[in-house]
């Protein structure tokens, strides 16, 4: 692995001495799209890492970003069947520009999240090692709805895809309608475990972000989720990973 970090490091380094690049991409994963055509990499959504066992994870430098974190991998709910489709009849609300309904909210797991009458609590349950999720009616103080991830789905997620990483900070600056982008540093990680994850979930650094939105067609509504994402907030990313020091 050593070898193959020293290889993206020369390349990530090269990239960061281009200063401005001028943006071949538009939409949020602009600064992530455009360092894959730098790396000479296809883009692709695959679980697997990005680069020869390396996970490349990209961070907006700005103010407007600083409320976001990592995001580390992808995983809706494997408790049963329909699960996510009973956890958005719930909780859902209308978009009334699209005329359908929604459920795009980052929950934090420490907090949770009130919605309406409801009260949104992730919960770390060792004892039968899933991660649940509550849905609470805040009138009558009832759990109505419990919905979860299983700990091994998430560590096989976690373990496969970001076992080591390079997180790459960036800024983005727009002339017009033409994007630039800077690559700034970079740092490299190995993954310290599990249970560190456990540990990051019950103190709040991480978020689970919902995407969830509603879809017709001709024939019928489904719910459509474009990706229920676990991200870190990058003031804890210690808490998750070691990092791997890089000569440059």
């Amino acid at each position: 692995m050593n070898t193959v970090i020293d290889e993206l490091n020369y390349k990530l380094y090269n990239i960061r001495t281009m200063n401005w690049i001028k943006c071949d991409y538009n939409g949020s994963g602009c600064i992530g799209m455009q360092l894959e055509k730098l790396l000479n990499k296809n883009l692709d959504k695959k679980i697997l890492p990005d680069y020869k066992g390396i996970e490349i994870k990209t961070k907006c430098v700005s103010k407007n970003m600083d409320k976001y974190g990592v995001s580390l991998f992808s995983s809706s709910f494997d408790d049963y069947p329909l699960s996510i489709k009973k956890f958005f009849d719930i909780v859902s609300y209308p978009d009334n520009k699209l005329n359908i309904n929604k459920f795009q909210k980052r929950i934090n797991t420490f907090k949770g999240l009130i919605i309406n009458n409801y009260y949104i609590k992730i919960y770390t349950d060792n004892k039968n090692e899933k991660l649940k999720i509550f849905i609470i009616n805040r009138n009558y103080h009832k759990i109505i709805s419990t919905h979860s991830w299983s700990y091994k789905e998430l560590e096989a997620r976690l373990s496969t895809k970001l076992k080591y990483m390079v997180l790459v900070y960036a800024r983005l600056y727009t002339i017009g309608d033409t994007k630039f982008i800077k690559y700034d540093d970079y740092h490299f990680y190995k993954l310290k475990g599990f249970n560190n994850f456990l540990y990051c979930l019950k103190k709040g650094y991480i978020i689970v972000n919902f995407n969830l939105i509603e879809r017709k067609d001709s024939n019928s509504i489904y719910i459509f989720d474009k990706g229920t994402s676990f991200e870190i907030d990058t003031k804890y990313i210690n808490e998750l990973f070691e990092e791997i020091k890089k000569d440059n």
